[in-house]
C-alpha cells in the first residue's frame, strides 16, 4: 500500500495502516494530536500534529498547519507544513503557505506557494524535544504555559 501514496525509496511512514479517517463528507475544527498516520479526504480548520504520517488525499482540504515526520498532499492545505522526515506534494496537491522538510519531492503539477526551507539534523533534535508530551499533576490547578507545538499529557499520574 505505500507504494499507492509516497514513491520515497527509503524507509518512508508506516501507512499501510491509517488509524484515523476524516471522511470526504466530513468537516472537523480544531487541534488534532496522533501518535499514528491520519488521512484526511474531508475538511480539516486547525491545526495537526502526528508523530507519523499525515496523508491529505485528493478531496482533503486543510486550511491550518500540519506537523508530522512525513506529510503527503493530493489535496488542498492553506498553511504552514513541517514534515521532520518527507515531504511530497504530488500531482494534484496545492499548498499555499511555507515548507519545512529534511527531503522534498514535488510532482509535475503540484503547487506549492510559498517558501521551502531544508531542515538539518538540529531542527530534527529541536522537533523531538517539543513532541514530547509534558506530564501533568492531575491536581494541580495552576496555570500551565506552553511553548508552541508543546504537547500535555493529561492522564493521571499515580
Amino acid at each position: 500500500m505505500q507504494k499507492l501514496f509516497s514513491k520515497f525509496k527509503d524507509s518512508g511512514p508506516d501507512i499501510s495502516r491509517v488509524d484515523t479517517i476524516i471522511g470526504p463528507d466530513s468537516m472537523f475544527q480544531g487541534v488534532l494530536f496522533l501518535k499514528n498516520t491520519v488521512c484526511v479526504e474531508g475538511n480539516f480548520k486547525g491545526r495537526i500534529e502526528s508523530k507519523n504520517a499525515v496523508i491529505i488525499g485528493k478531496s482533503g482540504m486543510v486550511e491550518g498547519d500540519i506537523t508530522a515526520n512525513y506529510i503527503i498532499v493530493n489535496g488542498d492545505v492553506t498553511g504552514t507544513i513541517s514534515a521532520y522526515q518527507q515531504f511530497e506534494l504530488g500531482a494534484t496537491g496545492k499548498v499555499i503557505g511555507n515548507v519545512e522538510a529534511k527531503a522534498i519531492m514535488i510532482e509535475k503539477g503540484g503547487v506549492l506557494q510559498g517558501f521551502c526551507r531544508m531542515l538539518t539534523s538540529s531542527d530534527e533534535e529541536t522537533q523531538n524535544s517539543r513532541m514530547q508530551p509534558r506530564q501533568l499533576n492531575s491536581l494541580d490547578t495552576s496555570p500551565v504555559h506552553l511553548e508552541a507545538g508543546e504537547m500535555v499529557d493529561c492522564e493521571k499520574n499515580t
